[in-house]
């Protein structure tokens, strides 16, 4: 009998190590530490299986939830021996610190049921710089002469300064002995920028220094620069203004694009000074403006890149004044990016109840699949004019069926309606009530495709 039961405990023992799966987590806690408000972090919180038969994951529910925390990704099932990753995204619009706490719900014997803590601080860096506008005077040819730019970190958060350029090779910045791009700044820190000047001639030069920094307000600050080169300084130079298109426009190779500017002149009429366009410091046309100092043409850009579209005019006594955008021209041919956002800029959150996916040429680019009501940052992917954008939304829970109008966006003002949005709820205190409306739950309330038209042809 003795025997009987020894045998009989044995083969229990192993029945439940050889039938169970068993969780294991990489960390309790995942820490996002700082990130920039309106930008985003993904953490991969790795799982494994080290029991015998496949681990089940029946969701992942937010207990205390922030809707600065989403989880983006999160396997089905881990098979016996294996790893998986859940992904999380932590994208704060405020500043502070931020927490949640995530529930693991899996069919683990032992831990059906792990809490996982969400930690990280919204921060907002501030650049601060002095002066904006800097005039060299008159220098006379082969002579140099500098001029300093102090730039300060102020709000919370590393301020990061990741490129320093000019618009002419006439002016060059230099970064104080020991620095080296980039640049971290802690706030309240400074630094002190140099910028020279050496005259190649004896017209007028006009510039512009761009900071460029991880300030979600300011990402780019440009100092005007000026200077005489060696001349009278009684003819100042013309102003060149491009309102169109914005800096950040996106265009395809060899499409024509409108450009749109103004210019005034102290000697020359407007429609007799001669507009020399630069695409990526290589010349493209010379135009005229009409005499009311409107220039508004059609111009193709012969090559793929990001750079700058300059206009330059030189009057009769040359003096020479120029303004730029960056610009990027991109291949047709290649997947270009996109961003789908709930409204018309592109960092527009947006609201869904409860799920939905999103994929791109059948490809699963989102995915939020936790069966609650979520606050989503912009959705950024590669693809092309033609693509097919296709919507899967689902609504899990009795009461709310919603979700946002979603806007597909090319670069900088381009943009292309996917989805009106829909917001009805069998619950009287919703304000989307709706007397009619009555589920079913569950059910997929949208599952429609989009083609991208954009860039418009």
């Amino acid at each position: 009998m003795i025997l009987f039961w020894l045998l009989t405990a044995c083969q229990s023992d192993y029945d439940v190590k050889e039938g169970a799966p068993q969780l294991e987590i990489g960390s309790s806690t995942v820490n996002f530490e700082t990130v920039v408000v309106y930008q985003q972090s993904i953490a991969a919180l790795s799982i494994a299986n080290t029991g015998m038969a496949p681990l089940e994951i029946n969701g992942t529910p937010f207990v205390d939830s922030n809707p600065a925390f989403q989880v983006t990704q999160v396997p089905q099932t881990v098979g016996a021996d294996q790893t998986a990753v859940v992904e999380l995204r932590y994208a704060p619009t405020e500043v502070g610190e931020h927490d949640a706490e995530l529930q693991l719900l899996t069919n683990d014997p032992q831990r059906p049921l792990v809490s996982i803590n969400l930690i990280g601080e919204g921060v907002h860096p501030l650049i601060e710089v002095d002066p904006l506008d800097i005039d060299f005077g008159t220098v006379s040819m082969g002579e140099q002469r500098s001029a300093s730019v102090f730039v300060q970190a102020g709000g919370s958060g590393i301020l990061g300064i990741s490129d320093l350029s000019t618009s002419s090779s006439d002016f060059v910045v230099s970064l104080p002995p020991g620095f080296d791009l980039p640049v971290a700044l802690s706030p309240g820190l400074g630094l002190e920028l140099e910028v020279f000047f050496t005259a190649s001639d004896d017209a007028p030069v006009t510039g512009s220094l761009t900071i460029e920094s991880n300030d979600p307000t300011a990402s780019e600050v440009q100092v005007s620069l000026g200077a005489n080169g060696g001349g009278t300084g009684d003819n100042l130079p013309p102003s060149v203004v491009i309102t169109s298109p914005p800096a950040g426009w996106q265009t395809p190779v060899h499409t024509s694009i409108p450009i749109q500017a103004t210019i005034s002149d102290d000697q020359d009429e407007p429609d007799l000074i001669p507009i020399l366009i630069y695409w990526d410091t290589v010349p493209v046309t010379t135009v005229f403006a009409n005499p009311n100092g409107d220039l508004s043409i059609d111009a193709s850009l012969p090559t793929a890149a990001m750079g700058p579209l300059t206009l330059r005019a030189i009057d009769s006594g040359g003096a020479i004044g120029e303004d730029s955008v960056t610009l990027n021209v991109v291949d047709p041919n290649e997947p270009m990016p996109y961003i789908i956002s709930g409204g018309v800029g592109i960092h527009h959150f947006w609201t869904v109840d409860d799920d939905v996916e999103i994929y791109v040429d059948d490809q699963l680019v989102f995915r939020d699949n936790n069966g609650t009501q979520d606050d989503h940052p912009p959705v950024s992917f590669m693809a092309q004019n033609g693509s097919t954008i296709r919507v899967v939304a689902i609504d899990n829970n009795y009461c709310d069926q919603a979700l946002d109008t979603l806007l597909l966006h090319f670069g900088v003002g381009q943009s292309q309606t996917l989805f009106e949005g829909v917001c009805r709820s069998a619950c009287e205190e919703s304000p989307c009530y709706d007397s009619s409306f009555s589920g079913p739950w569950p059910s997929t309330f949208l599952d429609e495709e989009f083609q991208v038209a954009l860039p418009s042809q």
